[in-house]
């Protein structure tokens, strides 16, 4: 399955291309500010997860989506997913602050895994807590230099995650 939180760039009101795609069958979308969850399930359909998430409406996303989502906690790994500029991350000042949030507002939500879009840096955004930015999987301009790609996130019992970066981009930008 695929889960796909809509942002700035993508939002997913009517009108908005996202809304005007035929997604397949194992793509969930967030594409309003009402966190919705979906089960995770393993090959043999077997309840192995949550994923809770919300996404931007519009390209101007102002509310803390962050502060939004709710933890329903159970037996199962809970991963959130949200498109959100966290006011701390690195090079956060070169993003428009769009579903601003703080730190305090992630711990506060008692995720599991925090699966963060919106700052192109790859990065973890406390050592004290599992919430990470991927990062974008190509640098989209030459100001966005360095390799890029996907972050392999496991999330094993007792909550413990580890991740692997995976270098995707097939061109890099240097300066």
């Amino acid at each position: 399955d695929v889960f796909y939180a809509t942002g700035n760039h993508d939002p997913g009101s009517a009108g908005y291309r996202v809304q005007h795609l035929d997604w397949p069958d194992n793509v969930n979308l967030f594409s309003t500010s009402n966190p919705t969850t979906y089960p995770i399930t393993d090959n043999e359909g077997r309840k192995v997860g949550l994923i809770t998430g919300a996404g931007h409406e519009t390209n101007k996303e102002s509310r803390n989506l962050v502060g939004e989502l709710a933890n329903e906690q159970s037996e199962w790994p809970h991963i959130a997913i949200v498109h959100a500029q966290v006011n701390s991350a690195r090079s956060a000042e070169r993003h428009d602050r769009y579903a601003p949030c703080t730190t305090e507002d992630l711990i506060q939500g008692g995720f599991d895994y925090w699966a963060l879009g919106h700052i192109h840096q790859q990065q973890c955004i406390s050592e004290n807590m599992p919430a990470y930015y991927s990062g974008n999987l190509q640098g989209r301009h030459p100001r966005e230099t360095g390799i890029k790609g996907a972050l392999y996130a496991e999330i094993f019992p007792e909550a413990e995650v580890k991740t692997e970066f995976l270098p995707l981009s097939p061109m890099v930008w240097h300066s």
